[in-house]
C-alpha cells in the first residue's frame, strides 16, 4: 500500500484518491484458500502523522477488512492499521502587486522591491513576504535618448505568520519594465 504525496493544506487528512492499493497481497493463506480469501481496501483511510511539510513523514492506515468465503478463517497478524512511508509538499503561493523603486545610478543593479500580495494560503493562515531584487542592468538604459524602465528579476522570501512558512513555496518573477535607474547629477 502506498500514498501519493499532497499540496499542504492545513489537515493530517488523507483523500481517497491517494492511497494506492495496487501491491495488496496476503502472505499465510493456504493455498487451497488462496482464491477465497482477499484484503478488502474499500474501506481504508488515514491520517498523516502530521500537517507540516518539514514533520510529515508517515501516514497510518485502517480499515483493511478480510473478504471471501473463507475470510472468517483468519486475521490480520498485526491488526488492521498500518504505518507507511508518506510526505506532504510545499503548497505554491502567487504574489501580485509587486512593485520596484527607482534609483539614482549607482553602479550596482540593487533594486529596491515592495513585495505585493500573497494568494493560495490556506484559509486562515497568513504569512508575511518580502523581496529582493537586481536590475536587469546596473547601468542607466535608454530608449533613444530616453531614459527606459528596465526588468527587474525578483526573489521572495516567505517569513511565519499565523500559517509556517516552511508550509509554502513562492517563485521569483521578473518585472518587465518594473523601473528605472535614472541619471546621476
Amino acid at each position: 500500500v502506498t500514498v501519493a504525496t499532497r499540496d499542504y493544506d492545513g489537515t493530517t487528512t488523507i483523500d481517497a484518491s491517494q492511497i494506492s492499493t495496487n501491491s495488496v497481497g496476503l502472505s499465510g493463506v493456504l493455498a487451497d484458500d488462496a482464491s477465497d480469501v482477499s484484503v478488502n481496501t474499500g474501506t481504508i483511510s488515514g491520517t498523516y502523522n502530521s500537517e507540516n511539510v518539514a514533520s510529515a513523514t508517515t501516514a497510518q492506515l485502517s480499515g483493511f477488512t478480510l473478504t471471501g468465503d473463507k475470510a472468517g478463517n483468519y486475521s490480520f497478524a498485526g491488526g488492521t492499521t498500518v504505518d507507511v512511508a508518506a510526505s506532504i509538499t510545499a503548497k505554491a503561493l502567487t504574489i501580485s502587486g509587486s512593485t520596484v523603486a527607482d534609483k539614482v545610478y549607482d553602479g550596482d543593479a540593487t533594486a529596491t522591491v515592495t513585495a505585493g500580495t500573497l494568494s493560495g494560503m490556506v484559509s486562515g493562515e497568513s504569512l508575511g513576504v518580502s523581496a529582493t531584487g537586481a536590475f536587469a542592468s546596473p547601468n542607466v538604459a535608454y530608449d533613444g535618448v530616453t531614459v527606459a524602465d528596465q526588468d527587474v528579476t525578483v526573489s521572495y522570501t516567505l517569513a511565519d505568520g499565523s500559517g509556517l512558512a516552511s508550509n509554502y513555496s513562492l517563485s521569483g518573477e521578473t518585472l518587465a519594465g518594473a523601473a528605472a535607474i535614472t541619471p546621476k547629477a
